[in-house]
């Protein structure tokens, strides 16, 4: 039996690889849509005059809430239906509201097209994750994840350095005129190039098949209802509520960090586009690496029997972190700042990728999905206020767009308590590992009598 088996699992391993490509261009395209404004916001408002405000709810809540409130639905839809279907879906919708983007002439159509790029955007994550649950094994799926994060920061590299070009192009180019479309500014044909390729990658994940679900463990007799969810998480509550404070805490941090340096670094040094988009794609480039690196590290932790290893491995990162999250904006130059920038951003920003992993191991297979869209509502609704009080601290604060980086400080602030909330929840973390290692082992089928195998 276990030589019949050895072909197969080699085979769904190369699949897995396969499959774990895929989804790994798919999320560099969406976070190539999703960052991109952020690489136009001074464009975008001299063209449309808007204040750090309103530029702050398109940059914040227009995308986050989307992607939070839709996430729930379709993760719902990953763990019931073909999740490849949902993908493709989600990737045909962010693509067709990125080119909007392109098109819009207003707050309310910029604002409209942001929303649309989340909801299609929330297909992809949970459907991502619970795919590459089902086809690695647990202690390979740190690493899994991480190269898929990884993307993320390649995403992100992508979008600064197709940013600074087409910005940098923009002096000779100017204003075009397209059939139909009329005049278009530069800002408007970075969206119309950056959203179209989607439309052709979306088909790419009919070329792997649906793993088969693994580990299904039922709480309330329902595969897949909300409520077996509700009734998995209400014992469990302490876990639930702490990692969410403290990832939630970190969020509001890293969107604010995210939506407003580039702008930070614009107005206090002077900077372009063209001068720091380079950096900032070499420092998404190295951080897609290191994620690969730290997968690793976790991945060796797990294989010492350290259970929390990832949500513990963070806390170490965060705490390392707390000196460049207030150093950072009281640099004096933009080498300086670039330095504790780049650690905040290879290091301690990307916390997303704890909780995927986090989200993944404490939910049984069934709704896998619907537990990370669970972690990603919450913690994309309160991290969606980090540009929005960022700005508005600037606006009506500080009073004076030139002290971002002062808002920027003030921010700080939730990366301590964070840190505080996440190591309060390891306790709970180990607790829940603990129960479900004795609930899958009481789902084993058990061995056949010695005499029946001999039959």
């Amino acid at each position: 039996m276990d030589a019949a088996a050895a072909p197969a699992d080699e085979k769904t391993s190369v699949h897995a690889w396969w499959m774990l490509t895929v989804l790994t261009l798919l999320v560099i395209l969406s976070f190539v849509d999703r960052y991109m404004l952020t690489m136009l916001v001074e464009p975008i408002k001299a063209d449309l005059k808007f204040s750090d405000v309103e530029m702050s709810l398109i940059l914040g809540p227009a995308f986050a809430i989307s992607y939070a409130v839709f996430g729930i639905p379709l993760a719902w839809l990953a763990d019931r239906y073909p999740r490849r279907w949902v993908i493709f879906g989600g990737v045909m919708l962010w693509s067709v509201a990125a080119i909007f983007t392109g098109l819009g002439r207003s707050f309310h159509t910029l604002f409209l097209a942001r929303t649309s790029i989340g909801i299609g955007e929330a297909s992809l994550s949970p459907a991502a994750y619970s795919l590459m649950t089902d086809s690695f094994p647990r202690k390979r799926l740190a690493t899994a994840i991480a190269v898929y994060q990884a993307g993320v920061k390649m995403g992100q590299a992508a979008a600064f350095t197709i940013g600074a070009v087409a910005i940098g192009a923009a002096a000779t180019v100017g204003t075009l005129s397209m059939p139909l479309l009329g005049d278009l500014k530069p800002w408007q044909l970075v969206f119309l190039l950056t959203g179209a390729p989607g439309l052709i990658l979306a088909s790419l994940v009919f070329t792997f098949s649906e793993p088969p679900r693994k580990q299904q463990i039922s709480i309330t007799g329902k595969v897949h209802g909300l409520a077996e969810l509700a009734a998995y998480a209400r014992p469990r509550w302490k876990l639930f509520l702490l990692t969410i404070l403290g990832f939630s805490l970190t969020g509001i941090y890293t969107a604010a960090m995210h939506s407003w340096t580039p702008s930070y670094i614009t107005r206090t040094f002077g900077w372009g586009p063209t001068e720091y988009g380079p950096i900032m794609a070499m420092l998404n480039a190295v951080a897609a690496v290191l994620f690969v690196f730290k997968g690793g590290i976790i991945d060796w932790l797990a294989t010492r029997g350290v259970k929390d290893g990832a949500l513990r491995f963070y806390t170490w990162l965060l705490l390392a972190s707390v000196p460049f999250v207030f150093g950072a904006f009281l640099a004096h130059n933009v080498i300086a700042f670039m330095l504790m920038y780049a650690v905040l951003q290879l290091i301690t920003l990307p916390y997303s990728y704890y909780i995927a992993l986090t989200s993944q191991i404490i939910a049984p297979n069934q709704f896998r999905a619907q537990t990370t869209a669970f972690f990603l509502f919450f913690t994309n609704i309160v991290a969606s206020s980090g540009p929005v009080i960022t700005g508005f601290l600037t606006d009506h604060v500080f009073k004076d767009e030139a002290k971002v980086g002062s808002s920027l400080l003030v921010m700080g602030v939730t990366i301590p308590l964070a840190f505080v909330f996440l190591r309060m929840s390891l306790g709970p973390l180990r607790k829940v590992l603990d129960e479900m290692e004795v609930q899958a082992a009481a789902t084993l089928p058990a061995a056949p009598p010695f005499e029946e195998e001999q039959s």
